[in-house]
């Protein structure tokens, strides 16, 4: 429950944060930030589904996290690469 917690405050701190940007690399790793809550909701989720005993919970939520975390990682370097000033 805790990473379910940390990873929905993380993803909304992000936004917030975020929404106030002008400058585009700070706006870039805000939603960095809101991206690793997200991903921190999945294996949230994840790990309540093994406690819980739900293996279809915790294997959505897991590959949820994991897929995201490729997409961040892919994505959000090629957009790092043409903010570059």
């Amino acid at each position: 429950m805790t990473l379910l917690i940390a990873g929905i405050i993380s993803a909304v701190m992000g936004v917030v944060f975020a929404l106030g940007q002008h400058d585009i690399k700070r706006l870039l790793a805000y939603h960095s930030i809101e991206n690793i809550g997200i991903i921190f909701i999945g294996i949230g989720l994840a790990v309540i589904g093994l406690a819980s005993n739900l293996p279809l919970l915790s294997l959505l939520g897991m590959s949820g996290a994991l897929l995201h975390t490729l997409n961040h990682a892919l994505f959000k370097s090629l957009l790092f690469l043409g903010a570059a000033r």
